[in-house]
């Protein structure tokens, strides 16, 4: 157990909330005002809550659980993130951490607080943008692809290799494997294209034939944009891949798909 030590100016102006509560009863027994500020109390009230106060009702559980075992640890204590609530009812997620202290003879925790609540809807609003996308990709039958023309690494996204009929675990992607599916009538006017979006002069949109393993061919359309750093150094260049194969079907006769 730590000895009581002079804290205060450390504790006090700290910019993130901190405060000291008994291990045993969760009384608060001193608070920062980073702390005051972010749960709008005062000083006085907030040293008369209780650590379940700034809990939801649903919570509790989860504080009582976190308390478990905590005689035996040392050192910095990371309990996670859990849900507070302010004084107004607003709720907050916040990632804890403490360190055992004695504070006016008493054994008592100084937990030190950071508001991860933007952090946490942004990822959310990502995660479910990232879904949406998934399920249009799926819907449009449409993949992802990004060259990475520093350091010469492609990457596809799953779709893509579904398109392509290959397993991600047995095809090794990279621009020569990519280049090598490629029916070889369509090769020389892709060299084309591609040099042409690389060099800045348009953006890459080609609709070309691959060759699938078992020898079929499909049709898809490859459209991508060039990137470039401050500089105007070209840094990769990224785009979309869709199986066209459908359309192409309806327009051209049987003989047209031979190798």
């Amino acid at each position: 157990m730590v000895k009581s030590q002079d804290y205060g100016t450390l504790f006090n102006f700290s910019p993130l909330p901190k405060w000291v509560y008994d291990l045993r009863s969760f009384e608060i027994l001193d608070v920062n005002q980073a702390a005051i500020k972010l749960y709008g109390y005062s000083r006085e009230e907030f040293l008369s809550l209780n650590l379940r106060d700034l809990r939801p009702e649903s919570e509790i559980p989860a504080l009582i659980d976190a308390h478990k075992n905590i005689e035996g640890r040392e050192g910095n204590i990371y309990f996670g993130i859990f849900t507070h609530q302010k004084k107004n009812g607003q709720i907050l997620r916040m990632e804890i951490n403490g360190f055992k202290v004695r504070f006016l003879e008493r054994d008592c925790l100084l937990v030190t607080c950071q508001d991860v609540t933007e952090k946490e809807e942004q990822y959310l609003k990502l995660e479910e943008s990232e879904r949406q996308l998934k399920i249009a990709s799926e819907i449009a039958n449409l993949g992802y692809w990004k060259q990475d023309l520093v350091n010469d690494i492609l990457h596809w996204s799953d779709k893509i290799y579904e398109i392509w009929e290959r397993k991600k675990e047995e095809f090794e992607v990279s621009f020569e494997s990519f280049y090598s599916t490629m029916h070889p009538g369509d090769r020389e006017l892709f060299d084309r294209e591609q040099k042409a979006a690389l060099d800045g002069t348009k953006d890459l949109d080609f609709p070309h034939r691959i060759i699938l393993p078992n020898g079929k061919i499909k049709w898809v359309r490859e459209i991508g944009i060039l990137n470039r750093d401050e500089f105007g150094n070209p840094v990769s260049f990224e785009g979309t891949v869709q199986d066209i194969t459908a359309e192409k079907n309806e327009e051209q006769p049987s003989n047209f798909w031979k190798v």
